[in-house]
């Protein structure tokens, strides 16, 4: 069995990432991962640590998969800086990581707060959103992206990386934060095996041209090919 682990954006819809890549499910088992801030569970605690939220994504993953399954990672944005630690994690099972929109963690720059409606907006909700659910969405998105500078933060001091030898994509969209498409990702994973992808439109680019999500299907389908001729030699 192939299975793709979702994990969405900051207080995302981590479902509407599975309707989004419906096309592959003939293919793969598509498995959003829901965590504390997404969807039914805005209202949960939220961790004080990113290793907190990869501790979970582990139990889900060997809860929901057999151990003979091959993993496919997709994280975008917020969900992008679990990916690296999980597929750590889970090394041996990974035949594909695809990290969207996201800085590498040794040259993140926090994102800087203006207006509630502007920054919401940063994250893909509404400007016109009614004022309750900004107050909602807003502090999960605060604490998350504390959560992600904290983590960056002791990136910025480790003077050595071990790239992961695993098949993988960065996607970055022309539109959004030019270092989110940094070679600097070759830090994480094999140089040989990791492409680099640029996609017309902003931070979550399927909404501005519906082509990137043919794009994004294709990229995956590419890497289950790309790790098939791997296994081959």
């Amino acid at each position: 069995m192939n299975s793709i682990v979702l994990l969405a954006h900051s207080a995302g819809n981590v479902w509407e990432y599975k309707r989004m890549l419906s096309e592959l499910s003939d293919e793969f088992e598509l498995l959003p991962v829901e965590l504390p801030g997404n969807v039914t569970r805005w209202g949960d605690e939220r961790y004080t640590e990113l290793s907190e939220y990869v501790d979970e994504i582990c139990s889900f993953i060997d809860s929901n998969t057999d151990k003979n399954d091959k993993l496919y990672l997709f994280g975008h944005s917020f969900g992008g800086y679990l990916i690296y630690e999980t597929a750590a994690r889970f090394r041996d099972r990974i035949a594909g990581v695809t990290v969207s929109c996201c800085q590498p963690y040794h040259v993140y720059i926090k994102p800087v707060k203006g207006s509630e409606e502007s920054f919401c907006s940063m994250f893909g909700y509404s400007n016109n959103m009614a004022k309750e659910l900004i107050d909602m969405f807003e502090p999960i998105i605060e604490d998350q992206i504390n959560v992600t500078d904290k983590h960056c933060e002791r990136y910025k001091n480790i003077k050595m990386f071990t790239p992961l030898n695993v098949v993988s994509d960065v996607i970055y969209a022309e539109n959004d934060d030019p270092l989110c498409g940094s070679e600097k990702w070759y830090d994480y994973f094999c140089r040989s095996l990791c492409n680099i992808n640029r996609v017309n439109g902003g931070h979550f680019y399927w909404h501005d041209d519906p082509k990137n999500i043919s794009f994004l299907e294709n990229v995956i389908r590419r890497q289950k090919r790309r790790y098939s001729v791997l296994c081959q030699k």
